[in-house]
């Protein structure tokens, strides 16, 4: 487990950093450069950069710390559930029947991983304990 081996604001700083080191030449940046003189734009990518990446990866690799990872990776495919029931209910967006599908798949595959997950260790569980009653 990195994690334990690392401090969490570590891992997110060599991760953010290897990110931007891959984006940066398929990201055409050089061509947008008038875009760039606009303070509005410049807020944007600082509020985009510090709340929505900074923040959100240093508290998710933090959480780590504290969770196991398969755990954490079924929070996150909840993720673009609850954005899109953000943008229904605050931001009054339209839910569309394949966003509607798409919400149902997720939840069903979330399901039906901690599903199996929690049968196997159960079967595990009994098939030990037998085991341990059949040696006794």
């Amino acid at each position: 487990m990195v994690s334990a081996h690392y401090n969490f604001i570590t891992i997110t700083v060599y991760s953010l950093f290897m990110g931007s080191l891959f984006i940066a030449p398929t990201s055409s940046l050089w061509k947008k450069a008038e875009h760039f003189q606009s303070s509005e734009v410049w807020l944007s990518i600082i509020g985009i950069s510090i709340i929505s990446t900074i923040c959100a990866y240093t508290l998710y690799t933090f959480g780590l710390t504290y969770i196991e990872s398969s755990k954490a990776a079924i929070l996150g495919v909840l993720e673009p559930i609850v954005a899109i029931l953000v943008g229904v209910f605050i931001y009054s967006d339209s839910l569309s029947l394949l966003q509607i599908i798409g919400i149902i798949l997720v939840l069903f595959s979330a399901f039906i991983t901690v599903f199996q997950k929690r049968r196997k260790v159960k079967k595990r569980m009994h098939g030990y304990y037998a085991y341990k009653s059949r040696g006794e």
